[in-house]
């Protein structure tokens, strides 16, 4: 079975890796936690189903080719 969903929101995760999702094919759609503050380079690299992103308050810093061939990505939402 390949996750097509991931919620991190009710967690503590300050920071996603570099390659933590890359080429999770199948995934559409991920929540994150209010405390993350940093993706690392190429985290959701050829996550080729994802569409809309919602970039959390809280994130400081994002890394280089961080949706790399994310061939259905429209929207990404930024904090205000």
């Amino acid at each position: 079975m390949r996750a097509t969903e991931i919620d991190f929101s009710k967690t503590e995760l300050t920071e996603i890796n570099d390659f933590a999702f890359s080429e999770c094919l199948e995934l559409k759609k991920i929540g994150f936690p209010d405390k993350l503050n940093k993706f690392g380079e190429h985290s959701f690299e050829d996550c080729i189903n994802i569409d809309n992103i919602t970039i959390p308050n809280s994130i400081m810093f994002l890394n280089k080719y961080l949706f790399n061939r994310c061939l259905k990505l429209k929207s990404i939402q930024f904090p205000k």
